[in-house]
């Protein structure tokens, strides 16, 4: 993301910010981020239990 800020000229990176503003306020990216989050550890857990009932 830094690289493509330096790339940018001052009008783009003032939209890029605005726009990256705009999804770090969403509730809705907030909740599916927490969702994805929560599923991967679900499935690290299962992975390590599998893993321990194999050796």
């Amino acid at each position: 993301m830094d690289k493509l800020y330096k790339d940018l000229d001052i009008v783009k990176k003032y939209q890029l910010q605005k726009a990256d503003m705009g999804v770090g306020k969403s509730s809705r990216l907030s909740k599916s981020q927490q969702y994805l989050e929560d599923t991967a550890s679900d499935f690290e857990k299962i992975e390590k239990d599998i893993l321990s009932q194999l050796t």
